[in-house]
C-alpha cells in the first residue's frame, strides 16, 4: 500500500522531484534513471549487506537503470562481522568523511532514493541523512517502512517520503513500473 505525502490545507503540493527526460531512443547513460538505494548497515554484517545491494543493483541494472548504492569502495570491510557507525580509518574509502561525501554524492546524482528501513530495529542515522538530503534537493523519496513500532517511525521520516510502503514487494513492484514508464509506456 503507498501512502501518500501528508500536507495541510491550502498548502501547494510538493512536486515529486526530478526525473530523468524520457527518450525513446532508450540506452544512452545519460537517458537512464539513476536510483540510489540505501538500508541500515549498522549492526549487519557484511554478508547481508553486500548480497542485498547485489540484488538489487543486478535487477535494477539490468532494467536499465544506473544504480548507486553505499557499499562502493568498501571491499575491504567484507568480511566484517558486525558492522560499526565509525571507525574505519584503515581504508581510504570508508573513513568517516569518506562514507558522508561519496553517499552524499550519490543522492546528489540520482532521480530517486529508496530507503529500506524494513527490520530496523535501532535508527539508522545515516539513513535519516540521506533521505533528509533528498528530500532537500527535491528527490522523488521512497521508503519501505513495514512495522507501526519501527524506530524510524517519526514526522520527519513521514513527511520527507514521497511514497511509503509497508513492504519490499509493492516498493519494488511500484520502482518496475516507474523504470519501466520512462520508456513513454502508460503503466498502471
Amino acid at each position: 500500500m503507498v501512502y501518500p505525502r501528508r500536507r495541510q490545507k491550502n498548502q501547494p503540493a510538493r512536486p515529486i522531484g526530478k526525473l530523468p527526460k524520457v527518450s525513446l531512443k532508450r540506452g544512452k547513460k545519460e537517458d537512464n534513471i539513476n536510483i540510489y538505494f540505501a538500508r541500515p548497515i549498522t549492526g549487519c554484517s557484511a554478508d547481508e549487506v553486500i548480497n542485498y545491494y547485489s540484488i538489487v543493483s543486478s535487477h535494477y541494472g539490468a532494467m536499465g537503470a544506473k544504480i548507486f548504492q553505499p557499499m562502493l569502495g568498501k571491499g575491504a570491510l567484507k568480511n566484517e562481522k558486525k558492522f560499526k557507525s565509525v571507525g574505519y580509518e584503515t581504508s581510504p574509502c570508508a573513513t568517516n568523511h569518506a562514507i558522508l561525501q561519496r553517499d552524499l554524492w550519490m543522492v546528489e546524482q540520482a532521480d530517486v532514493v529508496l530507503l529500506d528501513l524494513s527490520g530496523a530495529k535501532t535508527v539508522s542515522i545515516g539513513c535519516c541523512m540521506e533521505l533528509a538530503i533528498a528530500h532537500w534537493l527535491r528527490k522523488y523519496t521512497l521508503v519501505v517502512m513495514p512495522e507501526d513500532d519501527n524506530p524510524h517511525n517519526h514526522a520527519f521520516v513521514l513527511e520527507a517520503a514521497d511514497a511509503i510502503f509497508k513492504n519490499r514487494e509493492e516498493a519494488f513492484t511500484y520502482l518496475d513500473k516507474l523504470i519501466e514508464s520512462q520508456s513513454g509506456k502508460v503503466v498502471l
